[in-house]
């Protein structure tokens, strides 16, 4: 059974998703539809999906076609794209969304749409016959013309060492990390990596800050029970990443950080 996911930005309460899921199967009786993500947010829109998408994908069946409508008004110099990556195909607007969503795409196809195209939700005419053609086996770069996929690079973790004295070898005294998901507990996910934290520790004490340092943490912890019901917690992620949480609560809301916040380990 072919597999279409979609990921967007357009919610549930609205006819968007129901009149997109219609129309792939009116093309395509056979396909089986997968929701990812309607309720990414409007504001860090491209960023959240990305994430959404690169950490759901691997886990569906090869030659699934994933289907991202997030910030997705098609314009002149941003047509829909498509791309085959790992064995999978993506299909979404050229904004840079696939360079965060995933580490190698080759080229892109933009897909061939109608002269006169209607404003407001031009994918819903656009990409459901793109869809129809690559589940009957047509290659992606026959779907239009190629196209120098647009990129989009995410901040990296600032990394700042300790001044060393004549001879030593200089060590790394603060990284600083961005949060780059928010999710639906309140759950914090930021850029700093395991091999990232772990080769600069060096068996050192440290300290963790968020919320812009008005809170600390001590240590990393394994699971949210390490510590008690209403305690911050830090621990690495099953994506590699430090994850910022509340046992049994919403890290989001009782320390009011969000997207624009850093996270930032001291080491002593």
């Amino acid at each position: 059974m072919p597999i279409v996911t979609l990921t967007t930005d357009w919610g549930t309460s609205d006819f968007y998703v129901a009149a997109f899921k219609g129309h792939i199967l009116s093309l395509c009786p056979q396909a089986c539809i997968v929701d990812i993500s309607h309720d990414t947010s409007h504001l860090e829109n491209i960023t959240q999906g990305a994430y959404k998408l690169r950490n759901a994908y691997p886990f569906f069946p090869e030659s699934s076609i994933h289907v991202v409508g997030v910030s997705s008004e098609a314009y002149p110099n941003e047509p829909f794209i498509a791309a085959e990556s790992n064995g999978h195909f993506f299909i979404c607007k050229n904004n840079g969304f696939l360079s965060l969503a995933l580490d190698d795409f080759g080229s892109a196809t933009a897909i061939a749409q109608p002269e006169k195209l209607l404003a407001g939700f031009s994918i819903l005419h656009v990409v459901p016959p793109a869809i129809q053609k690559l589940l009957q086996g047509v290659p992606v770069s026959s779907l239009g013309e190629a196209i120098a996929p647009k990129t989009f690079t995410l901040p990296q973790p600032i990394i700042r060492h300790r001044r060393a004295e004549q001879g030593a070898k200089p060590c790394v005294e603060t990284i600083i990390g961005h949060i780059v998901h928010v999710d639906s507990n309140g759950n914090v996910i930021t850029n700093i990596t395991r091999t990232l934290f772990y080769g600069n520790a060096q068996n050192r004490p440290y300290t963790i800050f968020v919320s812009s340092n008005r809170y600390s943490i001590a240590q990393v912890s394994n699971t949210y029970a390490d510590v008690k019901d209403g305690t911050l917690v830090a621990f690495f992620n099953s994506q590699g990443l430090l994850e910022i949480a509340t046992s049994n609560g919403n890290s989001s809301h009782l320390y009011k950080y969000g997207n624009d916040s850093t996270v930032t380990i001291v080491f002593k």
